[in-house]
């Protein structure tokens, strides 16, 4: 017979075991249904939430930070963001593979033997400057954001090792373990900013630039305008440089080093140059540098601003020949864009200026992805001794659709798999290939035309040569290009061509009856 003593310590063990075997029974049970790793890394995660393991940490995390021990909560603070680490790593990595339990337990055990602690010198009250990707800082009160200017928060990823993504993906697939790629670590970035964003208590201040050391604008970042959408009210507040207002006091606060303030001192006398009144504190910093020689040159060639104009003068022929050259080679592209605008022409054939790169579909991307398939679909069709016209429909379309899938992930990074909307656009996308190659099919067998050719290049060194142009400054303009696709016609009469360029916008096609005879001449020379 049991004493109330036995039958008291036999339900907390009975308790205790119900606690403790339910959720490994569960556990063992989903581990079994499971088809891949990705679902036995669900599994895991979704028993740890179960057995509160994120609240106990975070409970621990507290309780050594009240005792005062602040590198022990910071190492309860970074275990549950090591482990969910992990567990991301081994779905990206493994995520698709089929493996036993027991192989999955030991990768786990690998996975976790591995975790790393970073710690910095704590202090109850400190300004740490830390990185997104890599620090878990624990306790934040005021979280400060720096830098939110486009290509620096989204982080441009810079596709700069030896390795392709083509080459990556074989090495991945026998088993070599490889650091992550451009576009791995572009997948991430919205988790580090998240992670950033829910890192303070109280504050949370996003800091962006208006403008870089040599007065160049900057884009604010893609996340600034999200901020925005979601919260209007937020307060958007300006912080100037520039020392305004004629207070002494005031002005004091922006006069630290003889260099910062020679540029303010200048930005100082070019407002009293245009009528407005100054500090008195300016003329004393004045005075200051004159009697301090060292900073003679600078205070020098800043002030000259005050009295430079900037006057355009026309650019001499040596210069002009060094930028261009004796002998220009022109396409048809750089002439209207001289007509349309003639400083954009001297900035990108003069100056060899290139826009920023930016993350974002461009029309320029849309036409190359429409001539790369078509250009694919027609090698295609010249490989297998087939055309236009002999091609089935079906045959047609399945091989546009391999062709854009496989051309697809080459834009921008794989932009059209980044977000919902863009996995839309390249639906689209592929809908217009399949009806401009379903249209061409059509238009082979109504007609008597067929390909001979494909992007021929015309111009010096081709085997289409341009005709020399004379300019009014005795400089030779050279024509050259390229065509997309050539198509003959046999018939009695003799031989026709016909010319075709592929076009993914609204344009206006204009005929230039010199080009248009000259080509004539050369085809029937041929």
């Amino acid at each position: 017979m049991q004493t109330d003593q036995e039958r008291d310590i036999e339900e907390r063990l009975n308790d205790t075991k119900i606690t403790v075997v339910t959720p490994l029974v569960t556990l063992e049970k989903r581990l079994k249904k499971s088809e891949n790793v990705e679902d036995m890394c669900k599994a895991l995660y979704q028993f740890l939430l179960d057995v509160d393991v994120d609240q106990k940490l975070e409970r621990l995390s507290a309780s050594a930070s009240e005792r005062g021990d602040l590198e022990q909560s910071s190492e309860h603070d970074q275990v549950w963001s090591n482990v969910i680490e992990v567990l991301e790593q081994f779905v990206d990595v493994s995520g698709t593979e089929k493996m036993s339990v027991k192989d999955f337990a030991s990768m786990m055990d690998a996975g976790l033997e591995s975790m790393s602690f970073r710690l910095v010198p704590p202090a109850l009250d400190q300004v740490t400057i830390a990185d997104m990707e890599r620090s878990r800082l624990p306790d934040i009160e005021v979280t400060y954001i720096v830098g939110c200017n486009e290509g620096v928060i989204p982080k441009r990823p810079q596709d700069d090792g030896l390795l392709t993504e083509a080459e990556r993906t074989q090495f991945e697939s026998m088993g070599v373990t490889l650091g992550p790629s451009a576009t791995n670590r572009l997948w991430h970035e919205p988790f580090y900013i998240y992670m950033a964003e829910a890192s303070p208590k109280s504050q949370l201040l996003f800091t962006y630039a208006l403008a870089d050391e040599e007065g160049s604008s900057l884009l604010p970042s893609s996340l600034i305008r999200q901020v925005k959408e979601r919260f209007p009210d937020v307060k958007h507040e300006l912080v100037e440089h520039e020392a305004n207002g004629v207070e002494f006091e005031t002005q004091l606060q922006h006069i630290a080093h003889p260099t910062q303030v020679i540029e303010d001192l200048a930005r100082q006398f070019q407002k009293y140059k245009h009528g407005e009144e100054i500090s008195i504190a300016w003329y004393d910093v004045y005075h200051w540098l004159l009697d301090a020689k060292a900073y003679e040159p600078q205070l020098r060639t800043a002030l000259d601003s005050l009295t430079y104009k900037n006057e355009a003068v026309p650019i001499s022929e040596t210069l002009t020949n060094q930028l261009y050259g004796e002998q220009i080679e022109a396409s048809v592209s750089r002439m209207e864009l001289f007509e349309q605008c003639a400083f954009r022409h001297f900035s990108q054939y003069g100056l060899q200026l290139r826009d920023r790169e930016v993350f974002r579909l461009e029309a320029f991307d849309i036409g190359e992805l429409f001539h790369a398939a078509l250009k694919e679909i027609s090698d295609y069709l010249k490989a297998t001794n087939q055309s236009w016209k002999t091609i089935r429909a079906d045959e047609c379309r399945d091989i546009t659709q391999k062709s854009v899938e496989r051309l697809l992930p080459k834009i921008q990074r794989n932009i059209l798999e980044s977000t919902n909307h863009f996995r839309y656009v390249s639906q689209k996308l592929l809908a217009i290939v399949q009806t401009v190659t379903q249209t061409l099919r059509q238009q082979a067998q109504l007609s008597n035309f067929e390909t001979i050719d494909l992007e021929v290049q015309f111009g010096k060194g081709t085997s289409l040569p341009s005709p020399v142009y004379p300019l009014s400054n005795g400089t030779n303009m050279l024509l050259r290009g390229r065509i997309d696709r050539v198509d003959r016609s046999q018939t009695d009469s003799g031989s026709f061509l016909q010319v075709i360029d592929y076009k993914s916008s609204k344009k206006n096609v204009i005929i230039f009856r010199r080009l248009t005879r000259y080509f004539s001449a050369n085809a029937c020379l041929s």
